[in-house]
């Protein structure tokens, strides 16, 4: 189950101080008290690093997660602990990175001050102020201003992600500008619901209006706002407009490749590994999950080789159906959360209302590239030297000119400026 594994959740609790409607941890009684303890932990990331050895890499690139429930819930001595064990075994496997995502609820100044030292930002689980599945409006206030103490005493930095539900996403965007300023980066989920809860998702209107355009037009100001995805996304369609790069590579969100059926896994508190995420545990496919116990053998990865095949057979018949293969916005297209998708209706789908919302997005950054390129530098990577004939034309048209900056062989920074005259 982890031999192609290089997102690792680790469900540290499935305990939590909220109780948010949306939420999909609906078994957290399941596993009671129980949290994965420091040799439980230390059992878990050396056991997927054994699998990963037979890929033969040992700088490979893998994340842990540090997720829940509540992280924050688990003692934070031990969890120190952890987070060093991860940092020893780095010595060996340079491809690893960290991170903990936690409501914040319970961050304190030793744990601000830790991450802050480290240049780490502290993941948080943030809706914005209006978001009162989560917490009220003046909770909220309070709960900020600790994170702005600590931003402004220690140098602490922190990261967000948002669900974005009707409740909360009119105001989300003005919400994550007024703390942009203690946030490295923010970022944002479109719910999707446990069976009953579907009346929270907000509509495809809603989405453009009051997510992705308002973020998509700060790209074109010298303030934009740091959301992560859409600026995976700017990078993408804007390397395969100036160079031709390929659009995938990548797996996860938006990307047409999604991580669910292949590198992604999860481990429950009892060290059980499953799908990326737990949507199946409530629909019809209950016995797709498939969990699998930590100490299973499955050197060849044949548990994750099966799922896979059996998931891209499915998807190829859609993207056949639908045509996506001749849409030019196939590259940043997740296909939506099939993971949700498989656990409500059985089956893979696209939603023919999100294939048009992905290409206005698409658009958006088509028509307005050399503009945002004006009041920001884009990261490519494995970047060729030649600007295709395309993009070179409306260039000149514009009187604008292109500015590279080579970081190294496999990384570029592109900029545009106004021609002198």
């Amino acid at each position: 189950m982890l031999r192609f594994t290089d997102n690792l959740i680790i469900q540290m609790t499935r305990k939590c101080n909220l109780n948010c409607k949306y939420c999909y941890e609906q078994h957290v009684n399941l596993y009671g008290n129980k949290y994965i303890n420091f040799e439980d932990f230390k059992k878990l990331v050396d056991t997927t690093l054994y699998y990963r050895c037979i890929l033969g890499r040992l700088e490979n690139h893998i994340d842990f997660h540090f997720h829940g429930g509540e992280v924050l819930l688990l003692p934070w001595d031990e969890l120190k602990k952890d987070i060093e064990y991860l940092m020893l075994r780095k010595q060996i496997f340079p491809g690893i990175e960290w991170c903990i995502q936690s409501n914040g609820l319970k961050i304190t100044d030793e744990i601000a001050q830790y991450f802050a030292v480290r240049g780490k930002a502290f993941g948080l689980s943030f809706d914005g102020f209006s978001a009162t599945e989560r917490m009220d409006n003046p909770t909220n206030q309070n709960f900020i201003k600790r994170l702005r103490f600590y931003h402004e005493t220690y140098g602490t930095k922190f990261s967000s992600i948002s669900v974005l539900t009707k409740n909360n996403i009119k105001n989300w965007y003005k919400d994550m500008v007024e703390v942009s300023d203690i946030m490295d980066t923010v970022g944002a989920n479109i719910l999707c619901p446990i069976i009953g809860q579907e009346d929270l998702v907000p509509s495809i209107e809603d989405q453009w209006n009051f997510y992705y355009k308002p973020v998509l037009e700060s790209f074109k100001t010298d303030n934009p706002l740091r959301e992560r995805e859409l600026s995976v996304v700017l990078a993408v369609v804007i390397g395969q407009i100036l160079f031709g790069l390929p659009t995938t590579g990548k797996t996860g969100c938006f990307n047409k490749l999604c991580g669910f059926g292949s590198n992604m896994t999860s481990a429950s508190p009892d060290l059980k590994l499953g799908a990326c995420d737990k949507f199946l545990e409530k629909g019809p496919c209950r016995d797709l999950l498939k969990e699998y116990p930590l100490d299973k053998m499955d050197f060849l990865g044949l548990q994750q080789a099966n799922r896979t095949i059996h998931f891209y057979k499915e998807m190829f018949k859609i993207f056949d159906e639908l045509r996506c293969y001749s849409c030019p916005a196939a590259g940043i297209c997740a296909g939506e959360c099939q993971a949700y998708n498989i656990s409500k209706t059985g089956q893979l789908s696209l939603n023919s209302d999100n294939c048009a919302l992905i290409k206005k997005i698409y658009k958006f950054i088509e028509d307005c590239w050399p503009e945002i390129l004006q009041h920001m530098e884009i990261d490519l990577q494995s970047c060729p030297l030649t600007i295709t004939p395309t993009a070179q034309s409306r260039l000149e048209k514009e009187g604008l000119s292109l500015m590279t900056e080579f970081i190294d062989f496999d990384n570029i920074k592109v900029k545009v400026i106004k021609k002198e005259n």
